[in-house]
């Protein structure tokens, strides 16, 4: 290819409609749209025609004017393109986006693109400017060594061939990169947020993947390791504790597309598989054992609360029966007392008898005063020694550390 340069003394339009246009190695079947040429600039004006398996729309301007410094600002609506057909016969694309070279499938875009051109037609990366939408449908994965590198760092052989179904993300181009914004896709059973840059000269990469990770996609080493520890801790802790279906997992992606390397963080900060798995375990054990500790706390409550609840009822009884017995025995003496007082037989023995009644009868009273008080004291003892039994309970069930360390 050699630069096309548009003529200075040409200012014409053209309404064309061609069956099949050969440029380069690509075929253009029905293609038509309009075209003006004038001052060494060529303005598409809804360009259209059928492409490796699609649709191309086309919209914008190429201009010559400065002939080191060729331009072109041009607007595509991509509908259903091959996906291998395009990576063969357009080069400019494997730069952009390398993955598609390891894709099966059909893709959809829409893209706004500004920049320059070499002397042979081809867009200089690093002038690049632009951005739009893009869309799969039904596209197979296989040999992209950043995630081959991600199923090797997981133990997810799976991982390294997957079919992703429809997905759709925006994109941009600026200083030398493409731009993906993150988004979401389902990769075999993961569900995963994943967004990044990939640099055009020297295809370095900075992506981060957030995924949500089905714990049976771990390889046997992990899965012999979980039944293990899980089995021995259930079974000295008494509890039925099961690992997490799945776990949170951040991964940054670097180096570059043919050298990538990935530094995986686990949800509990962990970045060693066999550690992160050893820690949820404990965790999710340590939550069972935490919510057992609870119920225990609850029946030693329950416990203290009916210690003192039948220590206040036998209280009550001591109390009352006390002062029915007190009652009693001053109502004794009260009656001895007056008995004194009716046997006297003249004035001065019953003087004397009165006197002595009165005493008697205070006696009685003192001694009613003493007995109710000491009832009460021993009741009040039961009620406080029970209150302090179910305290200790208490005590004792939320002071107890079973956790897991």
């Amino acid at each position: 290819m050699q630069l096309i340069e548009v003529p200075k003394n040409l200012d014409l339009t053209l309404n064309a409609a061609v069956g099949q246009v050969l440029y380069d190695k690509m075929v253009l079947t029905d293609a038509k749209g309009g075209l003006r040429v004038h001052n060494q600039q060529v303005d598409l004006r809804g360009l259209a025609f059928g492409l490796f398996a699609g649709q191309v729309k086309m919209d914008g301007t190429y201009n010559t004017a400065d002939k080191a410094h060729p331009k072109f600002d041009l607007d595509f609506d991509v509908k259903n393109l091959d996906i291998k057909q395009v990576v063969d016969n357009v080069e400019t694309v494997a730069k952009m986006a390398p993955i598609a070279k390891n894709c099966r499938g059909k893709f959809s875009t829409s893209l706004g693109m500004q920049g320059e051109l070499d002397q042979a037609m081809s867009p200089l990366m690093n002038t690049l400017v632009g951005q739009g939408t893009l869309s799969t449908n039904n596209v197979t994965i296989e040999g992209f060594k950043p995630l081959v590198e991600i199923s090797n760092v997981l133990k997810m052989p799976r991982l390294a061939k997957v079919d992703v179904q429809n997905i759709d993300f925006s994109y941009e181009f600026k200083d030398g990169k493409m731009i993906t914004k993150p988004f979401d896709v389902k990769i075999d059973k993961l569900q995963a947020n994943v967004g990044g840059t990939t640099a055009f000269a020297d295809q370095a990469i900075d992506y981060t993947m957030k995924a949500k990770v089905p714990t049976d996609m771990f390889g046997a080493d992990a899965g012999q390791l979980v039944s293990g520890l899980l089995g021995q801790l259930n079974k000295s802790l008494g509890t039925e504790a099961k690992l997490p279906s799945e776990l949170d997992l951040t991964a940054k992606i670097t180096g570059t597309i043919d050298k990538p390397v990935v530094k995986p963080v686990f949800g509990s900060g962990g970045t060693d598989l066999k550690e992160t798995i050893k820690e949820e375990i404990k965790q999710e054990l340590n939550d069972q054992i935490d919510k057992v500790k609870t119920d225990v706390i609850a029946q030693a409550r329950e416990q203290a609360a009916r210690l003192v609840a039948e220590a206040q009822k036998q209280a009550d009884d001591i109390k009352a029966k006390a002062r029915s017995e007190a009652a009693n025995l001053k109502s004794q003496g009260y009656a001895e007392a007056d008995k004194l007082v009716a046997q006297a037989k003249d004035p001065f023995s019953k003087a004397a008898a009165k006197l002595a009644a009165d005493k008697a009868k205070k006696l009685a009273d003192q001694k009613e005063q003493q007995f109710v008080g000491d009832a009460d004291k021993r009741a009040d003892g039961i009620v406080d020694a029970a209150r302090k039994q179910g305290d200790s309970l208490i005590e004792k069930a939320e002071s107890t550390d079973t956790k897991v360390k």
